[in-house]
């Protein structure tokens, strides 16, 4: 009798280390599948960061090849606008010398005119040189008003000249920083801005 129940508290203390053991493992498979749960989670957390990621980095790209394009068509313009001015300075300084011959002229005509008038010369030869003096007046007004107006236009396209250079140093501060907000958002794509 005392060796069955020897046996029956070895066999009760048996079953209680192993139920205690069970219960370990339980816990332990618990915690397992919460901690491989959490890892899921995370993975799929950081799946949908990186779609994010790559989606703002194409949007940023596009942006950067705006700025590129719009920093191309500024310069393309500005060259075209100094080619202009530059002709345009040719011909208004050729006017100003023509200007300052016909000046001259209608000078050298007057006083002969009015040295005719002095010594009383005829009267027909007078009136033809009052014509060509009234004639070379007209003239040196046309080419003052043609001078008015290129002096104008030169001073619109200097102002252009002005505004695309601000406009290029703009897009040029644009260009560096976004691409340097870039590789500071993003250091996983830093080698697509090399």
């Amino acid at each position: 009798l005392d060796d069955v129940r020897d046996q029956l508290e070895q066999t009760a203390r048996a079953k209680r280390k192993l139920e205690s053991e069970l219960e370990d493992k339980q816990q332990t498979v618990a915690d397992i599948t919460r901690e491989r749960e959490m890892a899921e989670q995370r993975v799929s957390d950081l799946n949908h960061e990186k779609v994010e990621l790559e989606s703002k980095l194409d949007e940023d790209q596009e942006d950067m090849n705006d700025i590129v394009n719009k920093h191309k068509a500024t310069l393309q313009q500005l060259t075209a606008t100094q080619t202009s001015l530059a002709d345009l300075e040719i011909g208004n300084s050729q006017l100003s010398a023509t200007n300052l011959s016909l000046k001259n002229e209608v000078e050298e005509l007057t006083n002969k005119l009015e040295s005719l008038q002095r010594t009383a010369i005829s009267h027909g030869k007078a009136s033809g040189m009052e014509f060509k003096v009234r004639e070379l007046e007209g003239k040196l007004e046309m080419e003052q008003a043609a001078k008015q107006r290129q002096d104008n236009v030169i001073r619109r396209l200097r102002d252009n000249v002005k505004r695309l250079g601000e406009e290029k140093d703009v897009l040029q501060r644009g260009d560096g920083t976004v691409g340097e907000s870039l590789r500071r958002s993003y250091p996983v794509f830093t080698s697509i801005w090399r």
